[in-house]
């Protein structure tokens, strides 16, 4: 057997006490069925057992004892469920015009329901009990848009995308600080933080150009501009960009899927990417583990994808779920409180 599902064939139970940051949840198919497993850094598959619940995989708690799905098929009602991965029981709520959803950080306890913009209903981001209760609603401008939510590794802030900038409160609503667009940009999403003040935040150029990742600040330092490709570069934007031991490690949107991650040069120009990353899709970083989804095509799971670990210090790359054992990788998401 792969020595990565050796935890799987032996049915050993799930270390929950060690769940952590770089865990993995994956539904994987093979010839038996579907089932769903959490995969340790090292690869190795611990099984949960089999789950049907309907929608998109949209987060699982830091602790790793959660999973959080969306489904919109009927829309603009949005199911919110909430499957205890423990026992694989489910909790089951309906939010109207509900775009995205997230657990609150470091462990997950709450959630966090971002309402966009529709027929006149207000952008807030809501947080809810895992069985839907309002507890506290963060109100935005009432205007056509987009919105999105990042909060801190730590759970005490929020930085909330806005029309003209991000604003951050703190964990019981208050506001504590306006940070406005870079002048040239519109909207910005925050992307990942890098410590309890800094996180990278991807904005759109206004003028064609192409979206850039700024590094900005929930105490007041300015706002510091990471990458700088220009128009006439092959592809539509930086997404977003991570710290390691070697430097900025950024991912740049092109056709399908995202191509072109790797290392930032001193100058924000040039991204210094391993060869392989080219059919390669970026989904979370760890420190100077950066998780793939490795991609057949324009699809982000299905038969050939795999997920995979790279090694940013050592150059090595590790295979997490997929294609090597012959399982299929379906819904997935990886434990990242920085993002």
């Amino acid at each position: 057997a792969n020595a990565a599902t050796v935890a799987s064939i032996r049915g050993e139970a799930v270390p929950w006490k060690s769940v952590s940051q770089g865990w993995t949840l994956a539904e994987l198919t093979d010839r038996t069925g579907t089932q769903w497993y959490l995969v340790n850094p090292a690869g190795a598959h611990y099984r949960l057992g089999p789950k049907q619940v309907a929608g998109e995989l949209a987060d699982v708690s830091g602790d790793g004892q959660r999973a959080l799905f969306l489904d919109a098929s009927r829309w603009p009602d949005q199911r919110v469920t909430v499957m205890t991965l423990k026992t694989r029981a489910t909790t089951t709520f309906v939010r109207r015009f509900v775009s995205s959803a997230r657990f609150t950080n470091p462990s997950g306890a709450q959630l966090l329901l971002v309402r966009a913009w529709f027929e006149g209903v207000p952008i807030d981001v809501e947080k809810r009990t895992l069985t839907g209760r309002l507890l506290r609603t963060y109100p935005q401008p009432a205007t056509p848009g987009y919105s999105a939510v990042l909060p801190s590794m730590n759970g005490k802030k929020l930085v909330v995308t806005t029309r003209t900038g991000l604003r951050v409160y703190s964990d019981a609503g208050r506001l504590l600080r306006t940070i406005k667009t870079p002048s040239g940009y519109g909207q910005c999403t925050p992307r990942t933080w890098w410590n309890g003040v800094l996180f990278a935040a991807s904005c759109d150029a206004i003028a064609g150009g192409r979206s850039q990742v700024f590094l900005m600040s929930t105490d007041g330092a300015a706002t510091r501009q990471l990458t700088r490709g220009d128009a006439q570069d092959s592809f539509w934007g930086y997404l977003t960009a991570w710290p390691t031991s070697r430097g900025v490690f950024v991912a740049r949107v092109e056709e399908c899927p995202s191509q072109g991650s790797g290392l930032l040069s001193a100058d924000g120009r040039r991204v210094q990417s391993f060869k392989a990353a080219r059919d390669a899709y970026p989904v979370a970083g760890a420190g100077d583990r950066i998780y793939y989804a490795f991609t057949m095509g324009c699809s982000v799971s299905g038969p050939g994808m795999r997920l995979v670990r790279y090694d940013v210090r050592t150059g090595r790359l590790l295979a997490i779920a997929g294609g090597y054992d012959r399982m299929e990788v379906g819904r997935y998401a990886v434990i990242d409180a920085a993002q």
